[in-house]
Parts: C-alpha cells; sequence; structure tokens
C-alpha cells in the first residue's frame, strides 16, 4: 500500500467517529515501511492500536495491504 499519512489519518478511530489522526496514521506509516502489513490484525502491533480501533478500521471494510 503507498496510501499517505493523509489519507490514513482519516480512517476511523472508534465508533464515535472520531478519525486516527496524523500521530496515528504516522505510526502506521513507519510501521508498514518497517514491516510490511500483510493484514489489517498486524496494526495491533503498533502501541497505540488496539482493539477497538482494529474494529473500527474492518467496519469501514479498509485494506492496508503490504508495499
Amino acid at each position: 500500500n503507498t496510501a499517505p499519512v493523509e489519507d490514513i489519518a482519516d480512517l476511523p478511530a472508534d465508533s464515535l467517529g472520531r478519525r486516527l489522526g496524523m500521530e496515528r496514521a504516522g505510526w502506521i506509516v513507519a510501521y508498514r515501511a518497517a514491516n510490511g502489513i500483510v493484514s489489517l490484525s498486524e496494526l495491533l502491533n503498533i502501541v497505540g492500536i488496539g482493539p477497538k480501533t482494529l474494529d473500527a478500521i474492518r467496519a469501514c471494510e479498509c485494506t492496508i495491504p503490504a508495499r
């Protein structure tokens, strides 16, 4: 995936409609660059991304495949 941090920042963070934001999006991009991302569940390896955030991302049917 080559989605820029700005696009990832707009993904849902919870069921209340809050968004991931630039900081957490930056963590995802850094993790993706270092490790690749094969499945969304790998986002749980990132400090600051928990089960509720992962559920919100899954609910929007988003994917963040490996580069």
